[in-house]
């Protein structure tokens, strides 16, 4: 009994796919999300390691507080006992005037400057037409679309017309 064997080829392997190259894309697929887990956890471990350490200041206050109001177990608190471990989640105190600083620098402790533990500036609510025009646009999103459907019967052509929406929405 003859035995025929084909070349290996990628146009061949895409039309008619094997066992083989079903693992191959599986592994592929494995191996790419984990490269972007991997990408995430470089990503916020950059970002975590430029943030500035806690001050004292705050770690003792924090753990006043712990003591005080016992919202965790005792265990659960030893991550304070490491303070270079501790970070400042509090957004930077903004540098004063050059006047400003002379007049108040009796007032810093020690040299460093105090930040402030306060909530961020809130958002400013956008203006009456920039209003009105957002309405328009997210009225335009969802309506453009619908109506084009009626018009456009298959469904890349419905995908491009969604898309367009988007670009020109995108470029208000």
């Amino acid at each position: 009994m003859k035995t025929h064997t084909h070349p290996s080829s990628r146009r061949s392997a895409a039309q008619h796919p094997s066992q083989l190259d079903h693992h191959r894309a599986d592994l592929l697929a494995r191996i790419s999300y984990k490269m972007a887990q991997y990408n995430a956890s470089l990503t916020s471990f950059a970002k975590t390691s430029r943030l500035p350490t806690a001050e004292e200041a705050d770690v003792e206050s924090y753990r006043a507080f712990l003591a005080q109001a016992q919202p965790v177990v005792r265990e659960e608190a030893r991550f304070l006992e490491r303070g270079g471990d501790l970070i400042s989640l509090a957004p930077p105190a903004p540098s004063p005037a050059p006047a400003v600083a002379a007049a108040a620098g009796n007032d810093v402790a020690g040299g460093k400057e105090q930040r402030s533990l306060s909530p961020p500036p809130s958002y400013r609510q956008p203006q009456p037409a920039t209003q009105r025009a957002m309405l328009l646009a997210a009225l335009a999103s969802i309506l453009l679309p619908v109506l084009m459907f009626t018009v456009v019967p298959n469904f890349v052509g419905r995908i491009a017309v969604a898309v367009l929406v988007a670009g020109l929405l995108w470029g208000m």
